[in-house]
């Protein structure tokens, strides 16, 4: 399956660090200590309101904390915690809104541990939004239609992760088309979907994540050679 899509097509991705400073103390005294485990667990659940009670529910964000490191020793409030969050959104107000919230939240929650400290949040990697050129898209469409026939798609849904493809032609002033090409077997896919079990489909990331390699790679090399004689001129049967 082949699939594009005009318009903004890959969400925008922002990671941070956080760090929330404690006070350490042995366990048996925690009136003793400012205990940073407690102010992060608050801080991780009340993030997750951000999506469920702030974000419109026909738009879309995502807020994860992915990792926590905090103490090592089970008889000690540890010194200080450290977390990453990841952010994804697909509308650009929605950005701006929901990176408000995260500080407002991790600030609030300092102050409602009664924390001295105001907890770092820091930057550390960012993805833009990915717009696809409607000429540029229009004229793969085309190609691409004629070419794959059944097995192309020509709405593909808005990806939720994010892609840094974009800045390789806006850096150059150039427009540009992301498109998509399926990496699983349509019979292994159409049986999982008929079974109600497509969530079992390993994805990114995941250690099981191994789509049907031979068939991906000559789909994908089939499209990148469709794609480039789209806009030398040539035709793609010829």
């Amino acid at each position: 399956m082949i699939g594009t899509k005009t318009g903004l097509i890959a969400s925008a991705a922002d990671s941070f660090k956080l760090h929330i400073e404690g006070r350490q103390a042995h366990a048996s005294m925690p009136h003793k200590g400012l205990d940073p485990i407690v102010q992060a667990a608050s801080t991780i659940m009340r993030l997750q309101t951000i999506v469920s009670r702030e974000v419109d529910p026909s738009d879309f964000a995502v807020v994860t904390v992915s990792a926590m490191h905090a103490g090592d020793a089970e008889n000690i409030i540890p010194q200080e915690a450290d977390l990453k969050l990841n952010v994804r959104t697909g509308v650009p107000a929605t950005r701006e809104e929901v990176l408000k919230s995260i500080k407002r939240i991790v600030e609030a929650e300092a102050i409602a541990s009664g924390s001295p400290f105001t907890p770092t949040l820091t930057p550390s990697t960012s993805f833009p939004f990915l717009y696809n050129d409607g000429g540029v898209t229009a004229a793969l469409e085309a190609t691409f239609a004629k070419h794959f026939g059944d097995a192309y798609n020509a709405d593909i849904p808005r990806l939720a992760g994010s892609e840094d493809f974009g800045i390789l032609a806006t850096s150059i002033g150039k427009p540009s088309c992301f498109f998509l090409y399926g990496g699983w077997a349509p019979e292994t896919y159409d049986k999982l979907e008929k079974e109600g079990k497509l969530k079992e489909l390993p994805v990114n990331h995941s250690p099981f994540f191994l789509p049907e390699w031979k068939q991906s790679l000559e789909k994908g090399c089939e499209a990148y050679v469709v794609s480039a004689l789209t806009f030398l001129g040539k035709s793609v049967d010829g």
